[in-house]
């Protein structure tokens, strides 16, 4: 596709026939939403949205942007009115709490316990207590959601991925 923003383009180089997220496809072409946190525009034009992307919320045509900015989902713009909180984070009463513990990516299953249920990238659970995050060690990388010190790998691991990954 010529477009970088055109997501399918089997017919021609030049037509496109679905956008990106944030644009609306209008005679073949990508058009750009007007609305910063729109997801989807309307089949009404550039200029009113159908769905947002995460940390905005839906209000009319337009997306307004949650109040707590690590709300990934919220029901309007107040303060207490978040539903689903970013990695890390867990929703109690409309607000975004912290897990407690800084390698936690989620919480979820044990809000409020300073208990993990997930660890982010680089931290694993405690194979001991199995709600704690331990940190693999400088140099050292574990995927998200690791289970065990032994998912912990070296760097010269974690750099042959992200070249494979690049590839």
């Amino acid at each position: 596709c010529s477009d970088k923003n055109c997501k399918n383009c089997p017919a021609s180089l030049d037509t496109c026939e679905s956008c990106s997220d944030g644009y609306l496809l209008s005679s073949g072409k990508c058009v750009a939403c007007s609305d910063k946190g729109c997801a989807q525009c309307a089949a009404s034009g550039a200029s009113q949205c159908s769905s947002c992307l995460p940390h905005f919320f839906l209000t009319g045509k337009t997306c307004g942007e949650c109040a707590d900015k690590n709300c990934v989902k919220c029901s309007g713009a107040g303060a207490d009115a978040c539903q689903e909180c970013d990695g890390g984070f867990y929703a109690s009463g409309g607000a975004c709490v912290a897990c407690g513990d800084p390698g936690c990516n989620d919480c979820g299953g044990l809000p409020g316990t300073g208990k993990c249920s997930e660890c982010k990238s680089g931290y694993y659970l405690d194979d001991n207590t199995k709600n704690t995050c331990k940190y693999c060690g400088p140099g050292k990388f574990s995927p998200l959601g690791a289970t065990s010190d032994s998912e912990c790998k070296g760097e010269f691991l974690f750099e042959r991925i992200m070249f494979l990954y690049i590839l």
